[in-house]
């Protein structure tokens, strides 16, 4: 079922916020997650937006090739953003989220875009420790970790989980800031106070109320994911890397104007054909195919 479903989504991210402070819901987690794609007025950047798309294409791909049956599974998913764009596509998606206040905020997300679709969607939000859901969940066919690897501790258990509840050839797809870029390494670091990671304790496993792991920007280099993917099980398929653009740290009075738009989109898709250049991107995503247990690796 190939559809531009970014191309209905964003404009329906762009008239959200309006519609949430006319019913008089709260916009600010909104604002500060999506700041990167609108200007202050709540307009679409073009850079941003075509920047996200882009961060995307991959499991836009994937999400085209599976069944209209696939269950899908959006591990870590914040504010729901994602879980909703998959859900237009008519597919099953659980989003499952560890923070309680942004489970809630992603449920209170839904009627609006309910009504948008003109249908009910087939969609839910779990506020759980998605390695404890993983333990024993449902069973997926694509599964989608967008900056939730760094945040997942420890990682290789994730990986092994999302292997086991994966279906026959489901497919784990992973989207992380690549510490191999200057300005996402130092951001990680700024985050975290310190060159090393260490995980903090500051939220709570919904189930038990006891204090839990969480990994505080554990970024890794794109070469280690694939040896830690292969070693779950996974095969690795070619990475994407983009986010040369800056559209995350440039002021709003760059990104909103056209000509500065249009450039940064051309310096992208340059630098994206630079052999060496194009692996300083500020994010990579990949594909990891799951392998059964027992057959070699390719």
């Amino acid at each position: 079922m190939k559809t531009d479903l970014l191309g209905l989504f964003l404009p329906l991210l762009e008239k959200e916020i309006p519609a949430r402070e006319a019913a008089g819901l709260d916009t600010i987690p909104l604002r500060t997650y999506l700041g990167h794609c609108f200007t202050s007025s709540g307009s679409l950047h073009p850079a941003g937006a075509f920047g996200y798309a882009e961060r995307l294409g991959l499991m836009m791909a994937a999400l085209d090739a599976a069944p209209l049956r696939a269950r899908i599974l959006d591990a870590g998913c914040g504010y729901g953003t994602e879980s909703l764009l998959f859900s237009l596509s008519g597919r099953e998606v659980w989003g499952v989220e560890l923070v309680v206040e942004r489970a809630a905020f992603a449920r209170s997300r839904v009627t609006y875009f309910q009504n948008a679709a003109g249908r009910p969607l087939d969609l839910r939000f779990v506020n759980a420790h998605i390695l404890r859901f993983l333990e024993t969940g449902p069973s997926f066919d694509l599964i989608w970790a967008m900056e939730s690897i760094s945040h997942i501790y420890p990682p290789e258990r994730f990986f092994s989980l999302c292997h086991d509840r994966l279906s026959e050839d489901g497919l784990l797809v992973v989207s992380d800031p690549n510490p191999m870029n200057p300005l996402a390494l130092l951001r990680s670091i700024r985050i975290r106070g310190s060159v090393r990671h260490h995980p903090h304790r500051r939220f709570s496993d919904p189930e038990t109320g006891e204090p839990t792991d969480y990994g505080q920007e554990q970024i890794v280099t794109l070469s280690r994911l694939r040896r830690s993917l292969r070693a779950a099980g996974f095969e690795p398929g070619p990475a994407e890397i983009t986010g040369f653009m800056g559209s995350s740290f440039l002021p709003e009075s760059v990104l909103a104007s056209p000509s500065a738009s249009r450039y940064l989109i051309h310096f992208q898709e340059a630098m994206k054909q630079i052999p060496v250049l194009r692996l300083f991107g500020s994010v990579y995503t990949v594909v990891a195919r799951k392998r059964p247990r027992g057959k070699p690796r390719t």
